[in-house]
């Protein structure tokens, strides 16, 4: 199962989806992947609004994976996937188009 979903509609709508329910949509590195995908393409001229959401009834986003992230044994190595997710929400934050997240469950840590 891929662990995001991104739809383009005509009317201008990019929708973003983490496809991890059975992780209470946690961010793993392949989300992540997934977020700058959706970003670049946000940029397009076709797209008028970004929606992010999570799959499923239970969570919105449950923050990162700690699973994924359990080999991060060394100061470097947990800098690098932190200043990648910081790089991706600043690019969110100044993304020159209307952005909604359509909470679909509980948000937590970094599904804030």
């Amino acid at each position: 199962m891929n662990p995001y979903i991104i739809e383009e509609f005509k009317n201008g709508l990019l929708v973003f989806k983490i496809n991890r329910p059975e992780k209470r949509n946690a961010i793993s590195y392949e989300v992540m992947d997934g977020l700058e995908v959706a970003l670049n393409m946000a940029g397009e001229k076709s797209v008028k609004v970004l929606a992010i959401t999570g799959e499923g009834e239970q969570a919105f986003c449950s923050g990162g994976d700690l699973s994924s992230f359990q080999g991060l044994k060394t100061e470097n190595e947990a800098f690098g996937m932190l200043s990648r997710m910081a790089g991706l929400v600043k690019k969110l934050l100044f993304l020159p188009k209307p952005t909604v997240a359509i909470l679909n469950g509980t948000a937590v840590g970094g599904g804030l």
